[in-house]
C-alpha cells in the first residue's frame, strides 16, 4: 500500500512536497550537518559525504522492499529545500502508518512544518485509507510535539527506548480501527 505514495506531490501556499530523487541528496545536506537540526533523529549528524550516501542508500531500499515513502519540503518560490518528511511502518491489518519530519534550522519558527503537515498528514489517511497515524516525538523535543499535538494528535504513551530515551507515542484516529 506505501507504494500509492511514490507519485505524492502536495502543494500548500508557499510548499510543496515531493518525492526524493537523487539530486536532492546535495541540498539535503545541510540540513543533516548540524547537530542541533539531528538532535531527535534516530541517526547521527552527518559529518561527510559518506554519510549522505548511506542515508540515502537506507532511503532507496526501504523504498524497494515498501516499508517507507521519503519526501522534500521544497519552497514553491524558490525549490530550496527546506526540510524532509517520510512515511513508513504501515500496517495493513490495522490501516496504520507512522510519520516523521526534520526541518534545516534556517526554517525554523515560520510556520512552515506546520503548513506542510497540515496536508501532509490527510493526504496520507485518504491515500491509505488510514485509521490511525502514528508519531513518536522524545519527551523533550517540545516543538515536534506542539506541532503534533496542533494536528489533532492525542497522547497515548510514553516507552524508553533502549538507549534510554523517553518516546512519547501520539495518535491521531479515523474511523474504525477493527
Amino acid at each position: 500500500m506505501i507504494e500509492q505514495l511514490t507519485q505524492l506531490k502536495i502543494e500548500t501556499e508557499r510548499l510543496r512536497i515531493r518525492r526524493i530523487e537523487d539530486a536532492d541528496v546535495k541540498a539535503i545536506y545541510p540540513i543533516h550537518s548540524e547537530p542541533v537540526v539531528n538532535r531527535y533523529l534516530p541517526y547521527d549528524t552527518w559529518t561527510s559525504w559518506d554519510d549522505a550516501k548511506h542515508w540515502y542508500a537506507r532511503v532507496l531500499e526501504r523504498r524497494r522492499i515498501l516499508e517507507a515513502e521519503q519526501f522534500v519540503i521544497e519552497l514553491k518560490d524558490s525549490a530550496n529545500i527546506i526540510g524532509t518528511c517520510i512515511a513508513f511502518s504501515f500496517c495493513p491489518n490495522a490501516r496504520s502508518l507512522e510519520f516523521g519530519y526534520v526541518l534545516g534550522r534556517a526554517a525554523w519558527k515560520q510556520g512552515y512544518m506546520l503548513e506542510a503537515m497540515s496536508s501532509f498528514v490527510p493526504t496520507l489517511q485518504q491515500r491509505l485509507a488510514l485509521n490511525t497515524l502514528i508519531a513518536r516525538v522524545e519527551s523533550d523535543n517540545l516543538a515536534s510535539l506542539a506541532l503534533v499535538k496542533k494536528l489533532g494528535f492525542k497522547h497515548i504513551d510514553t516507552m524508553i527506548s533502549s538507549d534510554g530515551v523517553h518516546l512519547c507515542q501520539l495518535q491521531k484516529q479515523y474511523g474504525s480501527t477493527a
